[in-house]
């Protein structure tokens, strides 16, 4: 779990904070809620609002680094992107995009050996 106290170190001139994060997959529950929101709503507008959902969380982080926002307005936005890309997901195909998640979030461990290795 992230720590915002947590002491941070430079590794590659990027600045390196200890935490984890368990992305689980969606439930049938969630599946159903969304695959009902999806024929309620239609994939045109579900797009859009995937659009403006990632828009939010932009402006949001914008605004973090100005202190105009807080932290719990930052998860608001998170969980807000994260339900409409469940949609997307569904949609264009989840279990390609749980591949593809798997092979990027491969990519970037071997990356960051990489850098370990070059550090060490």
């Amino acid at each position: 779990m992230y720590n915002p106290t947590a002491k941070a170190s430079t590794v590659c001139g990027r600045r390196k904070v200890q935490r984890s994060f368990n992305h689980t997959e969606m439930s049938e529950q969630e599946r159903n809620i969304f695959n009902k929101a999806l024929n309620k709503y239609g994939i045109t507008s579900q797009k859009m609002m995937c659009i403006e959902e990632c828009a939010e969380l932009t402006n949001a982080l914008a605004k973090l680094a100005r202190g105009r926002v807080s932290q719990m307005d930052i998860i608001t936005e998170l969980a807000d992107v994260s339900i409409m890309v469940d949609q997307m997901a569904i949609f264009f195909g989840e279990e390609l995009f749980i591949k593809e998640r798997e092979r990027k979030m491969k990519r970037l461990e071997e990356r960051l050996l990489k850098c370990e290795t070059i550090i060490h």
